[in-house]
């Protein structure tokens, strides 16, 4: 069976961009010997995704954080859903030792070795630390071979994760904003 790539332009206004698209040529028709029929194979080259958005602070939190995230949103957008929990969970990693390394920056060197449950039982903050845990419950499930929490899937971790991020950027904002306007 043969292949068809076909060239689309983008009506968008906004993006114009050029892509391909690629067909998968699947039996021939019965109207004639020269037709065939195709069928979008869900590969289109530039492949682009929409990359979640992170506030100022999170970005200078944790640069490594947001670049795992959006890769992995491009995985998952790849439909590498197998790969992409993993992605998730190592950006929630980095995302909860950056925030310790930051609050506690003289233990940098063992935040960066204690694997990720015992970083989140170092965490101060209770919303912050109840979310994470149950974030790495999940991160957890995408990475070993049998899950423990069935019931929920990386929509789920995806969610924990952004409460995670949510309140830790409202912690910084709240510290930001109480520095630069002292009594």
């Amino acid at each position: 069976m043969g292949q068809l790539d076909v060239a689309f332009k983008c009506t968008s206004k906004v993006c114009q961009q050029v892509f391909v698209a690629e067909y998968r040529q699947h039996h021939k028709s019965s109207f004639t010997s020269n037709n065939f029929c195709y069928d979008f194979i869900k590969i289109s080259i530039p492949n682009q995704t929409v990359s979640s958005s992170f506030s100022p602070l999170i970005e200078k939190l944790s640069p490594d954080f947001v670049a795992i995230y959006h890769q992995t949103e491009r995985a998952e957008a790849a439909e590498l859903d197998r790969i992409a929990g993993v992605g998730y969970r190592k950006a929630l990693e980095f995302l909860v030792k950056d925030y310790l390394i930051d609050k506690v920056p003289g233990d940098a060197e063992v935040i960066k070795k204690t694997m990720l449950g015992p970083c989140v039982k170092k965490i101060d903050d209770k919303r912050i630390k109840e979310v994470a845990e149950r974030a790495t419950w999940l991160g957890n499930d995408e990475t070993h071979y049998v899950r423990k929490w069935i019931e929920k899937d990386m929509k789920d971790l995806k969610s924990l994760i952004n409460l995670v991020v949510h309140y830790v950027d409202a912690e910084l904002l709240y510290l930001d904003t109480i520095s630069s306007m002292p009594k």
